[in-house]
């Protein structure tokens, strides 16, 4: 029993390491063919891990502004095999979301968007002429100056009954989440202009919602380390469960 534990282990640790020195040559191969193009500064990077070690001390977004400090409002940021573009700087964003957008509309597929979001095709993490399309109609049919004055009887009766709930509860002296308030005001606009009503169990949804947007806010391990992807089997059954109840809704 114990020979049989250990010669499990050793082979356990012998396949992690295997995998771990193909992906650190996949890192290798795949610096040596980007070595001929102009990057932009950033951090030091350790093998395997790329950056990642830098976000250990704080939340990501505190890290990433005091990186940007040392380099620079555009700054190149290694997260495992995935190469990210920080910007820190106004002039920056709105040169890749405004002036160039259509050069920047490619998109990772994480695993996360993928599972929830049927397979990227959504609005927000679709990419390519597929994303180029989807703004299109969404400006023409959904965002054009008829289609908001149209909606604008639902914004005015939503806003009103969220009124009409803060009065009472500031006769109450109750306190008030307005952050809470104001997603369920948003969700109550998009749900009734979407489908005519609001959704009977508003409060899980907002909920599952919220997680949703936590789990695609961030990678997986299987993003960062592809050869690691079986690892994610218990983060694909929350996935699968986020997006089932979020279909069902």
């Amino acid at each position: 029993m114990t020979v049989t534990l250990v010669l499990s282990s050793l082979l356990t640790v012998f396949l992690l390491s295997l995998l771990l020195c193909l992906q650190y040559l996949k890192i290798k191969n795949a610096a040596k063919s980007q070595s001929k193009i102009k990057l932009p500064p950033g951090p030091s990077t350790i093998p395997f891990f790329g950056n990642l070690h830098h976000l250990a001390k704080s939340c990501p977004h505190h890290a990433l502004h005091d990186l940007a400090r040392t380099h620079g409002p555009i700054m190149l940021f290694h997260a495992g095999v995935i190469n990210l573009l920080v910007l820190s700087s106004s002039e920056a964003a709105k040169e890749v979301m405004k002036v160039q957008d259509a050069k920047f509309s490619n998109r990772p597929t994480l695993t996360a968007t993928k599972a929830i979001l049927y397979g990227c095709t959504d609005i927000a993490f679709s990419s390519g002429p597929y994303w180029r399309q989807l703004r299109r109609i969404c400006v023409t049919e959904l965002l054009s100056t008829k289609r908001v004055k149209y909606f604008s009887s639902i914004r005015q009766y939503e806003i009103h009954c969220m009124l009409k709930t803060l009065s009472t509860f500031s006769n109450d002296s109750t306190p008030v989440n307005l952050g809470a308030k104001a997603s369920e005001l948003t969700n109550n606009i998009v749900l009734r202009a979407a489908f005519g009503g609001n959704c009977r169990t508003q409060a899980k949804f907002l909920k599952i919602s919220k997680e949703a947007v936590q789990s695609a806010s961030w990678f997986c391990l299987s993003d960062i380390f592809s050869a690691l992807s079986w690892f994610d089997v218990k983060t694909r059954r929350k996935f699968a469960r986020i997006h089932r109840y979020i279909t069902i809704e």
